[in-house]
């Protein structure tokens, strides 16, 4: 089913896979063959809905022309009809296209749409855009036209050579695509795809694969990752951006890594580093306590709670074993909440030089600057308290100490940390400490202790203000996960990006970001859209979708009292805790403003979520279009920090019973323009399974604001 919902994204992966496909999920019987029924349940899977005796109707007309038509050809001459027990994945992929035409060209009312009486083909969005761009009466346009018309005036990629595009078509070219009757297409289908040149596919007048490409390939390409919304410069990591000190970058971050679901009385899992590892993260938070056992083997679980335990060597073997099979990964942070007595402090620091070995990095005495993420390639760094040094008169908190009881109450006696023992700080690099300046600083937000569901806040302020490591509940599927997971999408997926300039301390006037932006959206249409939660069962989905722009506004001076001008801002983002650097930002940690100050510069900065959604599109998650007039318009106060989120959505109702669908984040200064194709993902942040084709096509027009 996952390969069958795929290849009708507009094209079929080889046969060896399909065939796969067909015979151990497809073909349910194992004939070899699609039957009736098969075919009826394969469309309910894959979001398309027919009244039955409808899709009864096509697939059996089907069958009767294809019959005919290999009788004509002689193709296929060793099937007999009168014994068939249904059609081949290739001729089901090919009804599949006549279906989404049909969907297409019937309004949600039922009845047919105005169409052009010699081509039906128009009321889909790629013959559309194609039209528009190289005209109605081509049915194939060349790689010139293509460069010219289409990547420099529409997309807005003017590096783009004919060499590039000659490659771009070699490679669609190259893709199987069902091509089974095109030249013989019914009435409802309008004519040949080849432009009507006739002949066989094998004759003297085929073009070059590439100079040319036809209409089923543009609409590949369209959908395809070759048209990726995020900028593929940006995707891809950049080693020359990674000889800066580590506090030059944003740096993805967990929080209570070890925990499966809330804060209170959830399991603790070392899956959960493992997970944490794979999705990118590369600071991982360890909560560690004393036990009861004799041999002094210390605890990762969250204190004065019922969360239950993992020994602390347990977690170390895993990160050695993602260094080992990841030996050229970025440096991983292992930042130690340490509330552990002496003896097991000494166990910790024999633990991580034991099993770490040559990847654990032992700080030099002295070291002024922080050393650079490329000089710590394969090495795992230690974060946690460690003794002052003699010009440290004043240890500012780098890390949390969750005061929620679980009946809720504040803890009013926290208690004193111990002290920490020599062999333990001999090992760690980051330690709280008096701020000095911003090369020798790093900055941590972290939710506040009152989330006790593990949910997360929007950390969009903490990067604007500076937080090198932000950190979050990786287990819960929220909107700031979406966030993050887009974030370090950027340079590889590396789990380092470098931070702009408008978030380093030194710039205290936020005009420092590029210049206001108008970014205007157009949702046209999805393609290959699974069901919530990738379910294989239940209602064809009524998509629509929510667009969204995550933004630091212009910065507004506050007058005597602390006040400042009231904005209209989404408020259902619980408060943050940020330190490390002194002066640096205040603690807000209220659920009434997302309001964050930053005393250095007397100013306020506003965090606003601007929020704009289409219509529903009724029983139809695998080709859906939405009306291509509707133009969204956000004004970006600070594109270098801002985001764009997407979320999917299967309409249920409204509200809370809406489901959704999946999702994807794009930051502002990696959004490419022009007609381009948005990735979704499930709730982790992945392509798996179903949600493995699921793509969104926009219209995207960046422009300076006046």
């Amino acid at each position: 089913f996952i390969l069958l919902h795929s290849c009708f994204r507009f094209y079929l992966l080889v046969h060896q896979q399909l065939d796969i496909s067909a015979r151990y999920d497809t073909d349910c019987n194992k004939s070899g063959y699609i039957d009736q029924s098969e075919f009826l349940q394969l469309l309910s899977r894959i979001n398309i809905y027919l009244k039955q005796e409808k899709a009864i109707q096509i697939y059996k007309k089907f069958i009767k022309e294809q019959h005919n038509n290999n009788q004509r050809k002689s193709k296929l001459s060793l099937r007999n009809f009168n014994k068939q027990h249904g059609i081949t994945l290739e001729e089901c992929v090919y009804l599949l296209r006549k279906i989404r035409k049909i969907l297409h060209a019937t309004s949600e009312n039922g009845k047919d749409k105005k169409r052009n009486n010699t081509d039906h083909r128009r009321n889909e969005i790629s013959d559309a855009i194609f039209d528009r761009l190289f005209g109605p009466e081509k049915e194939v346009v060349s790689a010139r036209e293509f460069l010219h018309g289409f990547l420099h005036w529409k997309q807005n990629d003017g590096g783009a050579t004919l060499e590039d595009v000659r490659n771009l078509f070699q490679k669609l070219n190259g893709m199987e695509l069902s091509q089974l009757g095109e030249d013989n297409d019914d009435e409802e289908e309008g004519g040949r795809v080849d432009g009507g040149k006739g002949g066989d596919d094998n004759d003297g007048g085929k073009e070059n694969k590439e100079e040319t490409i036809d209409r089923l390939h543009f609409a590949e390409y369209l959908f395809g990752p070759h048209n990726d919304a995020f900028r593929p410069e940006k995707v891809m990591f950049d080693r020359t951006l990674m000889d800066k000190p580590l506090s030059h970058y944003w740096i993805n971050t967990s929080h209570n890594t070890y925990l499966t679901g809330d804060q209170l009385k959830s399991l603790s899992s070392v899956e959960m580093y493992a997970a944490a590892l794979q999705r990118g993260c590369k600071c991982l938070e360890i909560d560690c306590w004393d036990s009861d056992s004799k041999t002094n083997t210390p605890m990762v679980y969250h204190g004065y709670t019922v969360t239950s335990k993992i020994p602390f060597h347990e977690i170390i073997s895993c990160v050695k074993a993602y260094v080992d099979a990841n030996p050229e990964t970025l440096p991983i942070i292992l930042s130690l909440e340490n509330h552990c007595t002496h003896p097991f402090q000494k166990t910790m620091a024999q633990t991580l030089e034991t099993t770490l070995g040559d990847a654990l990095y032992i700080p030099k005495p002295g070291m002024l600057f922080l050393p650079s993420p490329v000089e710590l390639v394969g090495k795992v760094l230690i974060k946690g308290k460690r003794p002052a040094d003699k010009e440290d008169d004043e240890t500012i908190t780098v890390e949390s100490v969750d005061q929620t009881l679980p009946d809720g109450k504040e803890n009013s006696s926290e208690p004193v940390l111990p002290k920490i023992c020599p062999e333990l700080a001999r090992l760690t690099m980051f330690n709280g400490v008096k701020y000095r300046n911003f090369e020798q600083s790093n900055e941590m937000s972290y939710p506040a202790g009152g989330r006790v569901d593990s949910s997360n806040y929007n950390p969009i302020a903490a990067w604007s203000l500076g937080c090198q490591m932000v950190a979050l509940n990786f287990q819960t599927d929220d909107s700031a996960m979406v966030l993050n997971d887009g974030r370090f999408r950027e340079n590889g997926g590396c789990g380092y990006v470098l931070r702009p300039r408008s978030t380093f301390p030194m710039n205290e006037d936020r005009n420092s970001c590029k210049g206001r932006v108008m970014l205007r959206i157009r949702v046209l249409a999805a393609a290959c859209l699974p069901k919530p939660n990738g379910d294989i069962a239940g209602e064809v989905i009524d998509p629509f979708v929510v667009v969204r722009v995550h933004d630091m506004i212009d910065s507004v001076k506050v007058d005597g009292s602390g006040s400042s001008p009231k904005t209209n801002v989404i408020k259902d983002l619980a408060g943050m805790s940020i330190t490390g650097a002194k002066n640096s930002v205040v603690k807000d940690i209220t659920d009434k403003s997302n309001v964050i100050k930053r005393s250095i510069s007397h100013q306020v900065e506003i965090l606003e979520t601007t929020e704009r959604k289409t219509d529903t599109v009724k029983d139809n998650g695998f080709c859906p279009q939405w009306d291509d007039s509707e133009v969204f318009s956000f004004t970006v106060g600070c594109p270098d920090v801002a985001m764009l989120q997407i979320v999917v959505m299967d309409d249920d109702g409204g509200g809370l019973l809406d489901d959704t669908v999946c999702k994807a984040a794009i930051p502002v200064s990696c959004l490419r323009q022009g007609y381009r194709s948005v990735r979704l993902n499930d709730q982790y942040g992945s392509q798996h399974g179903p949600f493995g084709f699921a793509r969104l096509l926009l219209d995207v027009s960046i422009e300076p604001c006046p």
